[in-house]
């Protein structure tokens, strides 16, 4: 099924690159360990040879001392920035190595018991007190005196971090980690995070090799990490499941970090957000690489709800998935399902004195992807949608996961209140640098972060943000395996669904619904049989005025909250079983111009009441009496507001009505 990988030919390490040479200066610093005795061996052979030809006079000897107090002197000045006992030593060494070379001239080497014994034992214990120092430095654990430290020693200053150290904590293959110190009291990480693209510059690597994050330990310090971006270019084939047979408890394996590691992500206990343009490769990056590896633990069922690509992105592993929903009414079925069985299973949990989902706790794990889910939320009624937050709230304690996956996460695509129930994030590329802060939470963007660099560019890259992932790695760029159309077809035909059913606690809880579903492999081979043949895919591209018009739906007006406060620890509110969604199929849609004249009788009906402000949540009930969605109503408040001069943006997302609509 999977790909010949052998290990390590998953990243190929471009030549020539900065990171290169600062990885090979690190690894050539060991060399010196052996510099000590070097110098302590030509030492001797010099004083044995000064003690040869000049061993007969005294005086021959004193000269050499004025020579070691200059240089022991000029050790003591030279190592001015060093710490005191780094000048200590240096000038120690430095008046020990001369006063042993003067006797040694005179005496000679081993001349007498005393001599030896200064020879053999203050040469060694000289020797290794270097060795430790070169270790220790090497290390990073001294004043930063290693190649990495040395570079940006030079540029401190440039780089606005004046009297700031950065050393080397650990180096690998494929990354550096470091420590940035500053002077106490002088910066914080802000500051230290607001230059990281100066320090790429000044130490000549390219853009996003650095990445900073605080110190738990100290403020004035951060942790520094070093990767080489241009190792991700190329997509990574995939290796196959990493461990199959085993519990979706644990980690499941979903790309590879830009700096080598491989993601190791657990699912338990959080809602994942999935966010990117379009073509960034959240459905084969994501999705897919999430499924092929969840379908091969032994205690996970698949939900899926896409109405919009239907079976194009899920076709492939349709027999792995317990459930699939491409029209409205299933997908929102569904939605009334996963509501439905909350209540059981946290039932079940609680007789078991379990406050959350476990292996071996006789449910099943369950993943609800919603792909394209603006789409499935313009389905819903503001009621509807209430619900679905309440729902958020109270899945996670019953071992499921919902995975909403939309192309932008701005308030008008899904509500804030549902939004702020996510703890888990992953975001590809996105259109601007204004569109990450609804796919990532803050501090990984203050960190180094920046999907939009990719755009649409770098398919299948991503940033991963959810409990249990370390927090110097939710700002590394990873990569999502490159899984082919017959991989996957071949992994999922060997995990269907059908061995891994769904447990009797929620089977009996879905109903007649679930029990009633048509097979996803059925819904699939219909689709496929349905589909129009000799399709020209020329024809499928998007047409350049498309394109641009593509990117400018992303020039919308700011959320209105983007930090609304809604604690995901709250208690979970669990609506009585008549309260459920109600699932009453859309309105057909009306004409446009009949539409949008219902929307100008509406505003009309407002200004008469002297109403002056409305959120388009107000809309609800005429979304669903003509059958458009809030694109739609969007559209039209922004030509409201940008040519009719009936509306102008309020705050918090608002609109405020300027006067009636002409002609109404």
């Amino acid at each position: 099924m999977a790909r010949s990988n052998p290990a390590g030919n998953q990243l190929t390490v471009m030549e020539d690159t900065s990171l290169d040479r600062v990885k090979a200066a690190e690894v050539s610093r060991l060399l010196t360990i052996g510099r000590p005795w070097v110098a302590g061996g030509v030492g001797l052979i010099g004083a044995a040879v000064f003690h040869r030809h000049w061993g007969d006079s005294l005086w021959w000897a004193v000269g050499l001392v004025p020579p070691t107090g200059l240089l022991t002197f000029l050790s003591w000045r030279f190592s001015h920035h060093r710490s005191l006992l780094r000048r200590v030593h240096v000038s120690g060494t430095t008046a020990a190595a001369g006063t042993w070379f003067a006797f040694a001239t005179d005496l000679g080497p081993f001349g007498g018991h005393t001599m030896a014994y200064c020879t053999v034992v203050g040469g060694v214990t000289v020797a290794l007190s270097w060795n430790m120092a070169l270790a220790i430095r090497n290390q990073g654990e001294g004043r930063g005196e290693d190649i990495l430290s040395a570079a940006f020693a030079t540029k401190a200053e440039v780089v606005g971090l004046p009297d700031s150290r950065m050393h080397t904590i650990k180096a690998t293959a494929h990354k550096l980690l470091a420590k940035l110190v500053t002077p106490s009291g002088t910066r914080t990480i802000e500051d230290m995070q607001r230059r990281r693209g100066q320090v790429e510059a000044a130490l000549q690597l390219p853009p996003g090799s650095v990445t900073v994050s605080e110190d738990e330990d100290r403020a004035d310090h951060a942790n520094v990490t070093i990767t080489d971006p241009r190792l991700m270019k190329k997509p990574i084939p995939w290796p196959g499941p990493s461990k199959p047979g085993a519990s979706i408890a644990e980690p499941i394996r979903p790309g590879v970090y830009q700096d080598g590691d491989e993601v190791a992500y657990t699912l338990l206990e959080h809602h994942l957000l999935t966010m990117g343009m379009t073509s960034s490769g959240k459905s084969f990056g994501g999705l897919w690489n999430i499924d092929a590896e969840a379908i091969t633990r032994v205690d996970v069922a698949i939900w899926v709800a896409d109405i919009t690509k239907r079976t194009q992105t899920v076709g492939s592993f349709a027999p792995a998935i317990d459930w699939l929903a491409i029209e409205k009414k299933d997908a929102l079925a569904m939605l009334g399902i996963v509501q439905a069985i909350i209540k059981p299973r946290t039932e079940h949990l609680a007789k078991k004195r379990l406050r959350g989902w476990r292996p071996g706790c006789g449910l099943t794990f369950l993943i609800v992807h919603l792909e394209e889910a603006s789409d499935i939320f313009d389905a819903m009624t503001d009621k509807q949608i209430d619900q679905f937050v309440s729902t958020m709230r109270a899945a996670r304690s019953a071992g499921i996961l919902l995975n909403v996956s939309l192309q932008r996460a701005i308030w008008n695509q899904l509500d804030t209140n549902a939004r702020a129930q996510f703890a888990g994030f992953m975001c590809f590329g996105v259109g601007s640098s204004d569109d990450e802060k609804y796919g990532l939470p803050e501090h990984v963007l203050d960190a180094g972060a920046a999907p939009s660099r990719w755009l649409s560019n770098r398919p299948g890259m991503y940033f991963l943000a959810a409990p249990g992932i370390p927090e110097e790695k939710q700002a590394i760029p990873a990569r999502g395996y490159l899984i082919t159309d017959e991989e996957m077809r071949a992994h999922a035909a060997a995990y269907p669904a059908s061995g891994r059913p769904l447990d009797e606690v929620t089977t009996r809880a879905a109903g007649k619904v679930y029990a009633e579903r048509t097979p996803a492999a059925v819904l699939v081979a219909q689709a496929e049989e349905d589909a129009p043949k000799n399709v020209d895919p020329a024809g499928l591209e998007p047409s350049d005025d498309e394109k641009v018009d593509a990117r400018n739906m992303y020039q919308e007006t700011p959320d209105p909250d983007p930090s609304v406060d809604v604690d995901p620890e709250a208690e979970i509110d669990v609506p009585d079983d008549d309260e459920g969604f109600t699932f009453n199929q859309p309105a057909e849609k009306m004409a446009p111009g009949e539409a949008f004249a219902e929307l100008l009788a509406q505003l009309a009906v407002w200004a008469d009441e002297g109403r002056e402000e409305f959120a388009p949540k107000d809309l609800r009930p005429l979304m669903d009496r003509t059958g458009y969605g809030r694109a739609w109503i969007q559209k039209q408040l922004k030509r409201l507001v940008e040519d009719d001069d009936v509306l102008d943006h309020g705050d918090r997302g608002t609109y405020v009505i300027l006067k009636a609509p002409a002609g109404v």
